[in-house]
């Protein structure tokens, strides 16, 4: 089983360069929009604000997903 540890879930609007993506970002038909681990760039937030994608799971920096097996 994984154990997923507690990630920010940050509004598009507080998001900046440099943040990471703890899970990856998919629209609502199920498309993959950004890959888990994606380090976004500016371009990356102004086409999430265009794909209308509210918030997203951000990598805190030493934090990853922990296997329980």
């Amino acid at each position: 089983h994984w154990l997923e540890l507690k990630m920010p879930i940050i509004k598009i609007h507080r998001l900046k360069p440099g943040m990471v993506l703890a899970v990856g970002i998919k629209n609502h038909a199920g498309r993959k929009l950004l890959l888990e681990g994606t380090s976004l760039e500016q371009t990356h937030i102004l086409n999430l604000k265009g794909w209308v994608i509210t918030e997203a799971i951000i990598k805190l920096e030493g934090c990853d997903l922990v296997s329980t097996q």
